[in-house]
């Protein structure tokens, strides 16, 4: 990938694409810690009861509490946590990461498709970045792992638009219902053409290519640093 130009995705013997609806966000830990106080607040929480409250809420200990509400500890809840934050406050996600101003979120909630609740439901989260008809994923291993950007390590929330108009000219990240071997798996790759011939291929080198394959999603957008291994 040296030598691309920003924006670009490229893979040798083949030309440079552009990296279609590329977009990705870390969340700010005070922005966070903010709208997190002030939220507990509406509700009557104050402050000072606001790690012992969350610690009950969230069945997790005070000292990991104490991490989430800590400028320079990396730490945030995971998934779950957040639906039951969010279910407690009435404030969304978006508005949790990005602030009371945010125009990310487009109305609608999009499923977590490999994730559930303690309910046993799909964890659900807003949809942003005009996403209307879409689904997010969890990245669980290291198959679109890269050693510069673009990259989605394990815990990585990974949003896709599901409508699909074009069929895929080479240098897009999808994801795609794909055979490996005997077995059918869903999977988040990019799309490799040469010449005539199109394969998915992960960033991940360690990673076969895959051949026969069904996208059901173009790649939107990617947020990391919400803990989403948990």
């Amino acid at each position: 990938m040296l030598g691309c130009r920003d924006g670009m995705l490229c893979s040798p013997g083949t030309p440079q694409q552009p990296l279609t609806h590329f977009m990705a966000a870390k969340i700010d830990k005070q922005v966070f810690i903010s709208q997190l106080i002030k939220a507990f607040e509406n509700t009557g929480i104050k402050k000072r009861e606001l790690r012992r409250h969350l610690a009950q809420l969230c069945e997790v200990s005070p000292s990991a509490v104490s991490a989430w509400l800590t400028e320079t500890r990396a730490n945030t809840p995971n998934v779950e946590n957040f639906m039951t934050i969010t279910e407690a406050t009435g404030v969304s996600i978006d508005q949790l990461i990005y602030g009371e101003n945010s125009r990310r979120s487009v109305g609608g909630m999009l499923s977590v498709i490999n994730r559930t609740g303690s309910n046993g439901e799909a964890v659900t989260i807003p949809a942003m970045n005009n996403v209307i008809e879409g689904f997010a994923v969890v990245m669980d291993d290291d198959s679109m792992t890269a050693p510069q950007w673009p990259t989605f390590p394990p815990g990585t929330l990974v949003v896709f638009d599901a409508r699909i108009k074009n069929p895929p000219e080479g240098g897009e990240l999808v994801y795609a219902r794909a055979r490996v071997g005997d077995v059918m798996v869903d999977v988040f790759r990019r799309v490799i053409r040469v010449g005539g011939t199109v394969h998915l291929a992960a960033l991940n080198p360690m990673y076969q290519p895959i051949t026969d394959f069904e996208i059901l999603g173009i790649y939107s957008y990617a947020v990391s640093g919400l803990n989403l291994t948990a």
